[in-house]
């Protein structure tokens, strides 16, 4: 497993996180539907942030299996004894 994945996920993830602590601090002192429009923001940067530390848990695991395999197009079958051409 490659740690680069992982440490780039948290790092992105604890950005997203700090980011959305300033939205809501500000959407806290917000009035009307601006106070809403914060809320919601951060609420979506949270999200964010969370998927970002799960795609760097995850996404290094399932990196590089089909180029081991020799790629993603499957090898061609050999051809059927009745098959005629066109």
């Amino acid at each position: 497993m490659h740690p680069f994945g992982l440490i780039g996920g948290l790092l992105h993830g604890t950005a997203l996180a700090v980011f959305a602590f300033f939205v809501w601090f500000a959407a806290a002192r917000a009035h009307g539907w601006l106070r809403l429009f914060g809320r919601m923001l951060g609420f979506w940067l949270v999200i964010l942030a969370i998927a970002s530390i799960l795609f760097g848990l995850f996404a290094p695991a399932g990196m590089g299996r089909h180029h081991m395999r020799g790629g993603m197009i499957p090898e061609a079958a050999p051809p059927a004894d009745n098959a005629t051409p066109y």
